[in-house]
């Protein structure tokens, strides 16, 4: 292997990569920077490790904010399928206690609070933080709403969506409180880039 095929970015970690970052530029960039830091590692001596398990921690630093947006958003629509729609079907029935609402919207609000954790630790920039958790609280609470609106298509439940810039701002809060736990439980190692 040869040492420009020791920092070249495998074609797997290009395909990928194009799935989560938007922008030519963008992406171009930051797989320059990755090949200039591999080559930065070989000009110093230093093992320069598996290949494929470090771009793929490379890449894994890019996503982990979406994927938990993602999975949190799969969640909560399930749930709410399940819940609202498959169980009244089948004739099930869950009785609903005071603290279910609690329970829904605190576990809720810790996933906003550990995107902004995330992101934080990815890039040491507390804004990133509040950036994450707007972004999660924007698409899981659109997409709960959407599957309460399909369930059930009636005025009341399309009026949930003016909450929706609410619910945003509660995610921008939520990402701060966790960017800032973030910042005071460790010292940062963001990714050279």
């Amino acid at each position: 292997m040869t040492s420009h095929d020791a920092v070249n970015p495998p074609k797997w970690f290009r395909y990928l990569l194009h799935l989560a970052l938007a922008g030519r530029v963008t992406r171009d960039c930051f797989v320059g920077d990755l090949i200039e830091e591999r080559n930065e590692i070989a000009r110093r001596g230093d093992e320069l490790g598996n290949k494929g398990i470090w771009y793929a921690g490379q890449l894994f630093a890019v996503i982990s904010h979406r994927r938990l947006t993602i999975a949190l958003t799969m969640v909560v629509c399930t749930t709410i399928l399940l819940s609202n729609g498959l169980l009244p079907v089948l004739g099930i029935s869950i009785p609903e206690f005071p603290g279910t609402n609690v329970i829904f919207f605190g576990g809720i609000a810790l996933a906003w609070s550990y995107a902004g954790f995330i992101a934080y630790r990815r890039t040491g920039n507390v804004a990133d933080g509040s950036l994450a958790g707007a972004t999660s609280a924007l698409f899981t609470m659109t997409a709960a709403m959407l599957t309460f609106a399909l369930l059930e298509w009636d005025h009341e439940h399309l009026a949930a969506f003016e909450l929706l810039p609410l619910f945003v701002l509660v995610g921008v809060v939520f990402g701060s409180l966790g960017s800032l736990l973030g910042r005071f439980m460790a010292p940062v190692n963001p990714s050279p880039r």
